[in-house]
């Protein structure tokens, strides 16, 4: 019995001992950082009810599967004695790590040797049906079928060249640029009736280029 009471009396000096050390806080908390937890648990969060982040996701993606798109890439060169110009690209800038097929494969059995079965791609395509990430340089072909190259450059894209863009860089088509938002519907039509008979952007459209006075060095 004695033995008994001994070590109730022990666990009652421990506990006594232990909170003492802790104070009023168990969590080992300062009264400053529990009145900054209650600001946090009374926050009236806003809860999104658009998806606009959805919204600008489709509208490139629409804007991007439509191969009479025309866009306006301002190149600036980083050598100083160049000026900063500006073309017009069919479709898209393509990322030149994009791919077809996947880049990566993993063996998931354990058996000794190669066994077809045992391996798979874990990498997944992407919304366009291709493998990779964007980066490195990027490409395009202008209405001529002419290959722009934009590898380690920095661009500007517009759907419209701006005022910055027709006051600050070199347009390279024939045309006054102030006029192109009315030739352009034009030019994207003769697009379509291009691309309707070869989907091919390397291959020049030729109303859409006379349009906008460009001269294609691809032979047809």
């Amino acid at each position: 019995m004695n033995n008994w009471k001994q070590v109730i009396a022990v666990v009652f000096v421990t506990a006594v001992i232990v909170t003492a050390c802790s104070g009023d806080h168990d969590t080992g908390t300062t009264p400053e950082q529990d009145q900054a937890q209650a600001i946090v648990n009374n926050r009236d969060v806003y809860n999104p009810i658009n998806d606009v982040e959805g919204d600008n996701y489709n509208a490139r993606q629409v804007m991007a599967d439509d191969p009479t798109t025309i866009i306006w890439c301002s190149v600036y060169p980083t050598n100083p004695n160049v000026k900063p110009f500006t073309v017009p690209v069919v479709g898209k800038l393509t990322s030149g790590n994009k791919r077809p097929y996947p880049t990566e494969q993993v063996m998931a059995g354990g058996r000794d040797g190669y066994v077809p079965e045992d391996w798979y791609y874990p990498e997944l395509p992407g919304p366009d049906g291709f493998y990779g990430s964007s980066g490195e340089y990027r490409y395009g072909f202008d209405p001529a079928g002419n290959y722009h190259d934009f590898y380690g450059l920095e661009v500007y894209c517009t759907s419209l060249p701006n005022i910055i863009q027709r006051n600050t860089t070199e347009i390279l088509v024939d045309v006054d640029p102030d006029n192109l938002a009315a030739i352009q519907s034009d030019v994207r039509k003769a697009i379509g009736a291009c691309r309707a008979i070869n989907p091919d952007p390397s291959v020049p459209c030729d109303a859409a280029a006379d349009a906008l006075g460009l001269e294609s060095e691809v032979e047809q």
